[in-house]
């Protein structure tokens, strides 16, 4: 049987077809995205933990440094995580370098364990001394790994002496002494486990001695100086116009006058008496006569001849 429809009808059923294309569209996105939930979720976050169980991961703030702003476990329940993966040596690295930024000096791992758990910080360099000076360790450089929740803060300092980007690395190993060795017989759980973190950090030169006066320093360690204030440390205050009659400059634009002076810019002398109001004061008790008067403060009347 045959079904006419007439213009009107078709488009309404165009349009209900088309509504439907769409819905399934969105539907199958939605379930794609439901899945990569799902699926980032169980690479990145803990797992169920375990008494046997080790646990190395980044905080929600730590992660940043991998472009992330959530929890990142490297290892959970004693097992390398899918964010890191094999690399030259047999080392297992994260799949990007840890980025601090100038403010950022801490590389801070969280980390916790059953008792038996060691771990041994094989390397930790730096490819550029000017750049950056020797990284430093909060905990000894090897040890037992606590049972509670505790940091390896591994720092980066810069030198002070360059502006650029320098790179480091850590190299750690992790792994049970013999009398706890994976005593739950988990055969998916490796006995030893060594890590290799590259970090990229931004440097920058600081000025020595350091800016005065709240001067900035720029990347290449050249005081950018406030208005009121110059020289090479911000230290040299700037009066404009200068100040007069041996006046000192104090703070951008006042001047501290010698005795007998006065005025902004000490350009006022001051005289007992004001001349008598027969002159100007021109100094420090020094009075400049108009004509007909005379004497230091102008109290002669010259009488003419």
């Amino acid at each position: 049987m045959r079904i006419s429809f007439s213009t009107s009808a078709r488009k309404i059923y165009q349009r209900i077809m088309g509504n439907w294309k769409t819905m399934r569209g969105l539907y199958a996105r939605l379930v794609v995205s439901c899945a990569l939930v799902i699926v980032w979720t169980t690479v990145f976050l803990a797992g169920p933990q375990s008494e046997y169980g080790l646990e190395v991961w980044l905080d929600s703030q730590q992660s940043r440094v991998l472009g992330l702003n959530i929890p990142v476990y490297l290892i959970s329940n004693g097992k390398p995580s899918a964010m890191l993966s094999r690399v030259k040596g047999g080392f297992l690295s994260p799949f990007r370098k840890f980025q601090l930024s100038r403010d950022e000096q801490f590389l801070n791992l969280t980390w916790r364990a059953p008792t038996g758990y060691k771990y041994i910080i094989e390397e930790l360099s730096v490819s550029d001394h000017t750049l950056m000076r020797a990284p430093t360790l909060n905990l000894p450089s090897s040890g037992m790994v606590s049972s509670n929740v505790n940091v390896l803060r591994i720092g980066f300092p810069c030198s002070g002496d360059a502006s650029g980007r320098g790179y480091g690395s850590v190299t750690m190993r992790l792994f049970q002494t013999p009398n706890f060795l994976n005593v739950d017989n988990d055969v998916s759980r490796p006995d030893h486990i060594t890590l290799l973190f590259d970090i990229e950090k931004e440097c920058r030169k600081r000025c020595h001695p350091p800016c005065r006066n709240e001067g900035k320093c720029d990347d290449w360690g050249v005081c950018q100086c406030p208005d009121g204030y110059y020289g090479p440390l911000c230290d040299q205050v700037l009066c404009n116009p200068k100040c007069h009659n041996g006046g000192i400059c104090f703070s951008p634009d006042i001047c501290v006058c010698p005795d007998g002076f006065s005025g902004a810019y000490c350009q006022k002398g001051l005289c007992t008496g004001n001349c008598n109001n027969h002159g100007t004061c021109i100094g420090n008790e020094l009075c400049f006569c108009r004509k007909g008067w005379s004497g230091h403060d102008c109290s002669i009347k010259i009488e003419p001849r």
